[in-house]
């Protein structure tokens, strides 16, 4: 499922509540940067788990956390994609 696609300088997808392992893929713009971010239950803050550079190896497997969401940093303001498989 796509969760990002934007030309923003920073953006936030949308929470969502994986039902197990999930695999995140990034389609990085120069200088870009892809957070990971997930809670424990609705009510938590938000914490990075994961950080994705424009440069680094664009997939990653993560084991079941309760709630992801993604956010980016694009300062060139160039296309950045992100995918989830769940």
């Amino acid at each position: 499922m796509e969760r990002i696609n934007t030309t923003a300088e920073t953006f936030t997808s949308a929470e969502w509540e994986p039902t197990g392992d999930v695999t995140i893929q990034f389609e990085p713009a120069d200088r870009s940067t892809l957070h990971i971010e997930a809670r424990a239950e609705p009510n938590a803050p938000w914490e990075i788990v994961r950080t994705i550079q424009f440069y680094e190896d664009p997939i990653v497997k993560l084991t079941q956390l309760p709630w992801l969401r993604l956010s980016v940093e694009n300062p060139l303001k160039g296309t950045v994609k992100a995918w989830s498989d769940t």
